[in-house]
């Protein structure tokens, strides 16, 4: 009973995170912005093993630099960062993403990553999880 109160409790976007079994809004947010339509089943579990890997990078390079976006280089290093990771053929995405498409995701993800770090309020390392 306690566990369907909580369920029942849990605002739209944190059902999403309990129902595609990500761990919390901010790999919900990673999941979202490099998934894309017409996706089988496998290439969606993949996206989500990614954007929880992704997560995790993420979050570990955002606590290990200082004000992180200070500095036209370190935001440098985070993009070259996210590329290497999502074009690496063992942790990133799937072989249907083309040049271009991986190129958009690149740029989305570290768009988003500027813009939560800036408003603290992600990567911080006490992001809301979900269990």
């Amino acid at each position: 009973m306690k566990l369907l109160k909580l369920v029942q409790d849990l605002n739209e976007e944190q059902q999403r995170v309990v129902r595609e079994g990500l761990g919390d809004e901010e790999t919900l947010v990673l999941f979202d912005l490099l998934h894309k339509p017409n996706l089988t089943k496998a290439e969606t579990d993949r996206i989500k093993r990614v954007a929880q890997e992704l997560h995790n990078i993420l979050q570990a390079e955002v606590a290990r630099v200082q004000d992180f976006f200070a500095k036209q280089t370190t935001r440098a290093a985070m993009k070259i960062r996210i590329r290497d990771f999502l074009w690496d053929e063992n942790t990133g995405l799937p072989e249907n993403f083309d040049y271009n498409e991986i190129e958009v995701k690149i740029e989305s993800v570290l768009a988003y990553v500027i813009m939560a770090t800036r408003n603290g309020s992600a990567f911080s390392g006490a992001s809301s999880h979900i269990h």
